[in-house]
């Protein structure tokens, strides 16, 4: 290609997509020329729509991800303060949770404390002080609950259109269309194929979540990712602030978005939806609309009704671990994960660094394909 710059083309208008499309563009612009490649950029990605965006460096993480998660929440509070638009879509208030037993519980507490994440019990009165639409009834039989005040949420579509935006104000240009194959010529990845025809590169970064497999595939990588549906439903607007930050129940895990919505997610406890999920949307959202009081010193709880529900398929990779960097092709770098929300960050800045300047963090070596390739 004649071009004054190398040009790097991210297949994925996801969360994931839009973060390394970002970083390229406002921090290595003097470095490459960007091109995002898509079907769905203004709706934000497949899978990000889909997800319940909880950002955090919760549950059982061995250390050295938790490592990476930790340091990804703390780069998306950079991205905040520097793109424009986002900090409205974010919110740190906080976590309270009691999905484990009391067991579980108490030594998570105590590992995460150990590794410099605030973590403490805090009593069922304390929960319901902070969060005092919650039912008292759904609290932990056991009396106290954890407190994580460093955990978040974000609005991930909208986060993705957002920074997919800035990445344009600094340069990079869009193309909404579907990429139908990797261009592979002389034992190297130069670009993509869509239906209007090849777009030439130097470099590509696939994001592009499940579809990721079946492009890879195609010029001889195998990427071992396999689908996690799971099931969020959505309330309409309150105007009520009915919760304050996250609650991680043993039942729902809920959160309420900038929008007012109460939206509440679960995995499929089967693996795979069931043959009448709009009946199974129901049934969670009565969950939902139980963990809340009917009143609240004499002001009544908003009616919660259901809008819509969403079955989203997660890519999740093999061993739990996301894939990230080296293909084994040159020109080629992967980017597929699950909790690609709170990875955002992390990957952005990492993935941009290395094709851009070829600065390999250390932290990416745990993250590499060529694991899946140890006897």
């Amino acid at each position: 290609m004649t071009i004054d710059k190398p040009h790097v083309i991210v297949v994925g208008a996801g969360i994931v997509g839009a973060s390394i499309a970002w970083h390229l563009a406002a921090k290595h612009n003097q470095t490459v020329t960007v091109t995002v490649v898509a079907p769905d950029i203004a709706g934000g990605g497949t899978a990000t729509p889909n997800s319940f965006a909880w950002l955090n460096a919760n549950f059982n993480n061995a250390r050295p991800y938790f490592d990476v998660r930790h340091r990804s929440m703390k780069h998306w509070h950079n991205m905040i303060d520097q793109i424009p638009g986002l900090s409205e879509l974010a919110r740190w208030n906080g976590n309270v949770q009691w999905q484990q037993d009391e067991a579980d519980l108490a030594n998570h507490i105590k590992q995460h404390a150990s590794w410099g994440y605030k973590t403490e019990k805090i009593t069922n009165d304390e929960v319901l002080h902070r969060e005092p639409w919650l039912v008292e009834t759904c609290l932990p039989a056991w009396g106290w609950a954890a407190s994580l005040p460093e955990d978040g949420s974000i609005e991930p579509a909208l986060a993705a259109r957002t920074m997919i935006a800035d990445a344009c104000a600094h340069g990079a240009t869009v193309r909404e269309e579907t990429v139908e194959r990797l261009l592979f010529e002389d034992g190297k990845i130069v670009g993509v194929v869509t239906p209007n025809g090849p777009i030439k590169a130097d470099h590509v970064v696939l994001a592009a979540g499940l579809g990721t497999v079946s492009l890879a595939a195609a010029v001889g990588v195998t990427v071992p990712v396999h689908s996690r549906p799971g099931l969020i439903v959505h309330s309409k607007p309150v105007a009520t602030r009915l919760l304050n930050g996250l609650a991680i129940s043993n039942g729902p895990h809920m959160r309420q978005t900038v929008q007012g919505r109460i939206i509440a997610g679960r995995h499929y406890s089967g693996g795979s939806p069931t043959t009448d999920p709009a009946a199974e949307a129901q049934v969670f959202f009565k969950k939902v609309q139980a963990m809340f009081r009917s009143d609240l010193d004499g002001l009544p709880c908003p009616p919660l009704e259901l809008d819509f529900y969403t079955v989203g398929y997660r890519p999740d990779p093999e061993d739990g671990l996301p894939i990230l960097g080296d293909s084994g092709k040159p020109g080629l770098t992967l980017a597929v994960m699950h909790s690609g929300v709170t990875l955002a960050a992390f990957v952005g800045q990492t993935l941009s660094d290395l094709v851009a300047t070829g600065t390999k963090d250390k932290a990416l070596d745990q993250f590499a394909l060529s694991r899946f390739n140890k006897v």
